[in-house]
């Protein structure tokens, strides 16, 4: 443990277990179908910039929410004609570094392509696995610009949105204005039950927040976390290394992004959400049966461990993580305390009219009208 963390941990004596997990409620499912042709460069930068404080908000709803996330894109000639150019990123899940990853590796480039907006909220109707739940939240956030009247018939596909409980934000970018484009952008808005914007990329979001806290520690944390991942299995390695990968492309956006993903590490919706490559969260599910675990995936200095060597690492891996919790817990403590103290500035950061502020406001007014609740 560094010198960083030393007071911290005579802090964590004293600061009790973590509490349980609350009961889950309604399902919150969430899909972004994000044009990415030259029209709208800089677009995907957007979303991918603000992901992390999209997220944070749905973290903060009571009772913890059932949340899952998708992605699609469209409007790459690589994602060839006979696909409409369109592509499914991610299916819905709560593996949301997953889908940031989806996000961030797609470069933001001036790639001339074709839009077919209708086959694209088709395809996310009927190929994403929505929740069958009636009482589900569930969301199309449409991001572009163009006409939506080539391809398929997108009013056929928001009334079959509409069918599944699905509504659809219409959030058009007018890098190009056409005003029969904007026309269609507002029908879709209404046709999907949901509602249209004209949304900018930048306006509002050069608020300076003169920080009353320190985050070095909570970027430590945020790196210090990362060390209590035991990846195994074919893709462990992968997923390990990208959970690294996305903690360096989002520090290279901004310290205040950094500390919104530090946040999101400590809460329900990542934590026990990457049982799929990690031994840890995996014991979170399941008792492990370490004589069953191919040592050939496991990291060079874990592949010669007995079982019960491993089963002592793993117990002590599973200490190390609720410790950085607690740790990463006090701190964004202090930073949520910031926050709520610049309220009324916040508002306009918040649920200004961009790309971020729509979203967050849509998402928590509608999490709010199935019984959510969130203080912040």
């Amino acid at each position: 443990m560094t010198r960083l963390f030393c007071s911290l941990f005579f802090v964590l004596l004293f600061a009790g277990s973590v509490s349980s997990q609350e009961k889950k409620s309604t399902p919150i499912d969430i899909v972004f179908i994000v044009d990415i042709s030259s029209s709208t460069t800089g677009l995907l930068s957007s979303v991918r910039n603000n992901f992390w404080e999209i997220n944070n908000d749905i973290s903060r709803l009571k009772p913890e929410p059932d949340y899952r996330i998708g992605l699609m894109l469209l409007g790459r000639p690589s994602f060839k004609e006979e696909n409409a150019y369109i592509r499914i990123a991610s299916d819905l899940t709560s593996d949301i570094d997953f889908v940031a990853n989806e996000m961030f590796i797609i470069k933001d480039n001036a790639t001339k392509g074709k839009v077919y907006f209708g086959n694209a909220i088709k395809e996310t109707v009927e190929q994403m696995s929505w929740s069958k739940d009636d009482n589900a939240v569930k969301l199309i956030f449409l991001v572009g610009n163009g006409p939506l009247s080539n391809g398929y018939n997108y009013q056929k596909a928001a009334e079959a949105a509409v069918k599944k409980g699905i509504k659809i934000y219409s959030l058009y970018f007018p890098n190009i204005t056409s005003p029969r484009d904007q026309a269609e952008w507002q029908d879709l808005g209404k046709v999907g039950n949901g509602e249209y914007f004209s949304i900018s990329l930048t306006k509002g979001n050069n608020i300076v927040f003169e920080k009353t806290y320190n985050n070095d520690l909570l970027v430590e944390a945020n790196s210090a976390i990362n060390s209590t991942y035991v990846y195994y299995g074919e893709q462990g390695k992968d997923r390990f290394e990208m959970q690294d990968r996305l903690d360096i492309l989002t520090g290279s956006v901004s310290d205040w992004e950094t500390e919104a993903r530090s946040f999101l590490k400590a809460t329900p919706l990542y934590q026990g959400k990457n049982a799929a490559w990690d031994l840890v969260d995996l014991s979170k599910k399941q008792a492990l049966n370490y004589s069953k675990i191919d040592r050939k995936f496991l990291e060079p200095k874990l592949q010669g461990m007995s079982d019960d060597a491993l089963k002592t690492y793993i117990d002590d891996k599973i200490n190390d993580r609720q410790e950085y919790i607690t740790i990463i817990k006090m701190l964004s403590q202090k930073r949520e305390e910031f926050l709520k103290r610049k309220k009324e500035k916040l508002e306009l950061f918040r649920y200004n009219n961009t790309f971020l502020g729509i979203v967050k406001k849509a998402i928590v007014q509608q999490a709010v009208s199935k019984g959510y609740t969130v203080d912040f």
